[in-house]
């Protein structure tokens, strides 16, 4: 039986993805040692769109004859276009990582969402800037992939239904490496908070240039690809005191503190978010398919039991409402002496 993992597993979304592939890598194990699924063993076939949209369209356009179900680990522009493609092939698939709203508002009868969406963190991040930290000059920078585009429509937007103008808001490309122009504007609005919203390096390096233009007193705010080993590695000192929601993981869970070990010794690195929603990707699929079948008309099924179904795992209790959104509370953590840890 196959079971698709398609992801970026060489460009830059590649620690993301891999970490969920890792994650996946560990529930198949235990669910091949328990005797697989209804008799039979269970393999995972990766695919590398390498964060590229076209590429991952096409690979999709091959799952449905090639797989049962998919797990998609990509960035935001790769999922957003598998999804009509894997839609039209009545594959049901969930999504690890990418937070854009429209996997889950676009009408995708098959898709889920583990990770969060945007829509929901961004309104989570404002609320504690605004009504926690009491801040009232914000500035939004935004990268310019499908995921920084969407996360800067849902932050202006919810700051306009809270009567807030942000005095800055401006793009940057994924490669750009000097970003002296926007933060010279934040510089001179006298920005008292800023919502970066992007991939982890251009976030690392606007912190960086941020301290080198006397602005480390601006209160940088962030959604959940910043809560990484990644960023805290990158970014060092420059990138203390940032706060951004988080998918938390309770590491006191017995099911996490089994998971970590058998992770860190497997691959030698740490088990975060991203891998844990692999592996409890893979096991809701698995419980999924048990219950509904394990043929490609099963498809249907398949889906109807992953929507009804009430799942414990590595990142808590796990339910899906009718759009495939999961429903699990957005916590708020900072960044302090190299370790992310829940404000609220």
């Amino acid at each position: 039986m196959l079971i698709g993992v398609v992801g970026d597993f060489s460009g830059p979304v590649a620690p993301y993805s891999t970490a969920a592939l890792q994650g996946a890598q560990v529930a198949l194990d235990e669910l091949n040692a328990a005797g697989g699924i209804n008799g039979q063993r269970i393999q995972l076939r990766p695919y590398d769109d390498r964060n590229d949209p076209v590429e991952g369209a096409t690979i999709a356009k091959r799952l449905g004859d090639e797989v049962l179900s998919v797990i998609v680990t990509s960035g935001s522009s790769p999922a957003l276009s598998m999804g009509p493609v894997l839609n039209r092939a009545g594959l049901p698939f969930i999504t690890t990582l990418s937070s854009n709203p429209a996997v889950t508002e676009s009408g995708w009868k098959y898709a889920n969402r583990l990770h969060l969406s945007d829509r929901h963190q961004i309104e989570r991040i404002i609320q504690h800037a605004l009504d926690t930290d009491k801040l009232t000059k914000i500035a939004i920078l935004y990268d310019t992939s499908d995921l920084g585009v969407g996360g800067r429509n849902i932050a202006l937007k919810t700051l306009e239904k809270r009567s807030v103008k942000p005095l800055v808001v401006e793009g940057w490309k994924q490669t750009d490496a000097d970003f002296s122009s926007q933060l010279i504007k934040l510089k001179s609005a006298g920005v008292e908070g800023v919502i970066i919203w992007g991939a982890v390096e251009g976030a690392v390096r606007i912190a960086q240039q941020m301290r080198a233009l006397a602005l480390d007193k601006v209160q940088i705010y962030g959604g959940g690809g910043l809560v990484s080993q990644k960023f805290i590695d990158l970014g060092g000192s420059a990138v203390e005191g940032t706060i951004a929601t988080w998918a938390y993981l309770d590491t006191s869970t017995p099911i996490v503190t089994a998971l970590e070990k058998t992770f860190e010794s497997r691959f030698k690195s740490k088990l975060d978010i991203f891998g844990a929603q692999g592996y409890d990707a893979l096991r809701i699929l698995a419980q999924a398919i048990s219950t509904a079948g394990t043929k490609p008309s099963d498809r249907p099924k398949i889906l109807e039991a992953i929507r009804s179904m009430k799942y414990q795992g590595a990142v808590g209790e796990i339910t899906f409402g009718p759009d495939g959104e999961n429903i699990r509370k957005i916590y708020i953590a900072r960044l302090k002496a190299g370790k992310f840890s829940v404000l609220d």
